[in-house]
């Protein structure tokens, strides 16, 4: 590593008294008082052991040492002043990542359009899934730990705070039930809450969450399955299913990127169906506001069919 005592301010400083001549106008110059530019020079003299300046009453003359160190200065200077233009220059998103904090049960048939888009778009930055924000990706957002959220409400306005927070709607979702094909209630049209009371249920949280089935269905009709298996991803659950294990409620969305299954079907919940709408929430920083828009319309086309 290199190493340097003088900084700088000490070669601003012999700019600046080189150019007025005397202490008074150079400390003018670097908007500082008199006494605190003498106390620079004293210290760059102190440091290098020598004179910089020669005294010719009020007048200040570079001494050959002030010279050699004024020659110096003023490549640094300007080499400093170039390098902060050019890096002005530069984009914000440079060397960024863009975290995505998105639940468990979200899909994930955009993110080859995503990627595609930003290698086109914005080639500096990285999207990132923060799998530690998949239970509570508000929670996560709020703590600064990703730059977007997606998340799910049956509701087609979400409640935030507007001042910090701004939010897009992006697709409209539904929940089905898929069950195997040769099950006795695949000829049914939909299922309803009560056909799950016998059933083995497959999903990938045993515990309720906020805007899932177990809030929008199973709890409003008071119906619990009796038996639940709980299995953390989306592929084991759909092949359980084919097998003939269990029963399970997922959204299209989620099928329309998983790999298809000959040997379930799906049916709706509920004879009018059973919907959720899925936002994204990301901060009001302009440094990410135009990254942001970007990725909502890539997940926006990239919805259920």
């Amino acid at each position: 590593m290199l190493e340097t005592r003088l900084t700088i301010k000490h070669l601003q400083m012999v700019h600046a008294i080189d150019s007025a001549r005397t202490l008074t106008r150079a400390a003018d110059l670097l908007n500082i008082s008199q006494p605190a530019l003498s106390s620079r020079l004293n210290d760059a003299e102190k440091i290098l052991g020598t004179q910089l300046f020669l005294r010719r009453g009020r007048r200040l003359t570079l001494s050959p040492a002030g010279k050699l160190l004024l020659g110096s200065a003023r490549r640094i200077l300007t080499e400093l002043s170039r390098v902060e233009k050019e890096l002005l220059n530069v984009p914000d998103q440079a060397g960024q990542i863009l975290r995505i904090g998105m639940p468990q049960y979200a899909s994930y048939s955009w993110l080859p359009a995503a990627v595609r888009e930003f290698e086109e778009r914005f080639p500096s930055v990285e999207l990132e899934i923060v799998s530690e924000a998949s239970v509570h990706p508000r929670h996560a957002l709020s703590r600064d730990e990703v730059d977007i959220a997606l998340v799910s409400s049956p509701s087609r306005d979400i409640q935030l705070d507007r001042s910090r927070y701004q939010s897009r709607l992006l697709i409209r979702d539904e929940f089905v039930a898929l069950l195997p094909k040769d099950h006795p209630k695949s000829g049914n049209p939909f299922l309803v809450a009560d056909d799950f009371i016998d059933e083995t249920y497959i999903t990938n949280s045993a515990v309720p969450e906020r805007n899932r089935e177990y809030e929008l269905f199973f709890q409003p009709n008071s119906v619990f399955p009796e038996r639940v298996v709980q299995v953390g991803f989306t592929g084991p659950i759909l092949e359980l299913v084919a097998a003939g294990i269990g029963l399970t409620i997922i959204t299209k969305w989620i099928l329309q990127s998983g790999d298809r299954f000959d040997g379930v079907v799906s049916r709706p919940l509920t004879e009018s169906g059973l919907f959720v709408n899925w936002f994204a929430i990301y901060p009001r920083k302009r440094e990410i506001e135009q990254q942001a828009k970007a990725l909502c319309a890539v997940i926006a086309d990239n919805g259920p069919e």
